[in-house]
C-alpha cells in the first residue's frame, strides 16, 4: 500500500546542510514513520554528500522508514533534480524540501494530520516568512486559510505574490498531479520559474489549501537569481513564459496578463542592473523573448474567465501584491 507522504530532498555539494536537515527529519518523523518515505536525490555531488546519504539511509531504515537514494551521473541542474524527486515519489503526496530551509519542529506531524483530514487535496501552499536580505512577516496576506477550488485559490496566490509559489519547501503536491505537470511541460525544466508552473498546474486539478499562518522560513538574497546575474536576467522572460503556459492550461488570460505586467514593472530595476553586467547578446535575446510572450499573452483575450461558482471558502477581497526577493 502506498505511503501517505514522500519527503524528498534534492541536494548538491552541501553535505553539512543536508546533515542538519536529515537530523531535523529524524527528530520529527517519530510517530509517523509508517506513513512516510524519504527520497534523497544527489545531483552528482563531489563532497562527502554520498557518505552522508548512506549513513542516514541506514539510520532511518533501522527505524522502519523507507529511504531511497538517487545519485545522478552528472549535475543536471536544480530544476531537473527537483523533477527527479517528484518522479521518484511513490506516495499519495510529495513534499520536496530544500536541504537548507528552516522548518519548525513538529511541522511534519502537522502536515501528516492535515493530509489525513483531507486526503482529496490537490495541494497545500504553506505561507512563509522571509529572513535574510529582505525581511517580511508573511508572503501571502490571507486573513484566514483559503480552501476551495484550485483555480480560485491559486489565482489569489498568483495575484498576491506569484513568486511565493516558487518556494519549493512551501508546496505539498498530490503526487499524480505534480507528475502530470512534469509531463504537461517536460521542457520546462530549463525555465528558472518552472516551480511556479508545477505548483499552479497541480493546484488546477482539484481542491487547494493555502494557509494564513506561516509554516517555514525563506532565506532571501541567498539564491541563484540573486547571485548569478545571467540567471536573474533570464528569469525576467522565463516568468512570462510560465504565465503564458498557465493561460493555455486553464488560468484566465486576463489574470495571467495582469501578473505578467506587474512582474515586469516590479523587477524593472533588477533587469537593468543585471543587463549592465551581462552580455549585450543575452540582453537582446531576453528582451526579444519578453516581447514575444507579451504579444502572445495579449492575443488570448477571448478565453473565458472563471465563473462566480469558483468561490473561495474564505472571502479575501482585494489584497495588495507583496514584493520580495526572488
Amino acid at each position: 500500500m502506498a505511503k501517505l507522504l514522500t519527503i524528498a530532498i534534492p541536494t548538491y555539494n552541501r553535505a553539512l546542510k543536508l546533515e542538519k536537515q536529515l537530523a531535523w527529519l529524524d527528530r520529527n518523523i517519530v510517530g509517523v514513520e509508517h506513513q512516510c518515505e524519504v527520497v534523497i536525490s544527489d545531483n552528482a555531488s563531489t563532497d562527502i554528500t554520498p557518505a552522508v546519504c548512506r549513513r542516514w539511509q541506514a539510520k532511518l531504515s533501522e527505524r522502519g522508514v523507507e529511504c531511497r537514494i538517487n545519485r545522478n551521473e552528472q549535475n543536471l541542474g536544480p530544476l531537473p533534480n527537483i523533477a527527479c524527486c517528484i518522479e521518484l515519489s511513490t506516495s499519495r503526496f510529495s513534499w520536496v524540501i530544500g536541504d537548507d530551509d528552516e522548518i519548525p519542529e513538529e511541522k511534519l506531524v502537522w502536515v501528516i494530520a492535515r493530509l489525513e483530514a483531507d486526503p482529496d487535496l490537490a495541494s497545500i501552499v504553506l505561507n512563509f516568512e522571509g529572513v535574510g536580505k529582505s525581511v517580511y512577516e508573511r508572503c501571502f496576506h490571507h486573513p484566514a486559510d483559503l480552501i476551495g477550488e484550485g483555480q480560485a485559490v491559486m489565482g489569489e496566490c498568483l495575484k498576491q505574490a506569484y513568486f511565493g509559489l516558487a518556494f519549493m519547501t512551501a508546496q505539498i503536491y498530490r503526487t499524480e498531479y505534480a507528475q502530470a505537470a512534469l509531463r504537461a511541460w517536460p521542457e520546462g525544466t530549463s525555465n528558472y520559474d518552472y516551480q511556479v508552473f508545477l505548483t499552479a498546474y497541480a493546484g488546477l486539478q482539484g481542491k487547494v489549501l493555502a494557509t494564513s499562518d506561516t509554516h517555514c522560513k525563506y532565506v532571501t538574497g541567498d539564491n541563484v537569481y540573486e547571485k548569478n546575474k545571467r540567471v536573474g536576467l533570464m528569469l525576467y522572460a522565463d516568468s512570462l513564459q510560465v504565465f503564458l503556459k498557465l493561460s493555455r492550461f486553464g488560468y484566465a488570460p486576463s489574470l495571467c496578463r495582469q501578473v505578467a505586467l506587474r512582474h515586469l514593472w516590479q523587477l524593472k530595476r533588477r533587469f537593468i542592473t543585471n543587463a549592465l553586467q551581462c552580455s549585450p547578446l543575452l540582453t537582446v535575446r531576453t528582451i526579444a523573448r519578453t516581447l514575444t510572450y507579451l504579444v502572445q499573452l495579449g492575443g488570448s483575450a477571448g478565453a473565458t474567465v472563471p465563473s462566480e461558482s469558483h468561490a473561495l471558502a474564505t472571502e479575501t477581497g482585494s489584497l495588495p501584491a507583496t514584493q520580495i526577493a526572488h
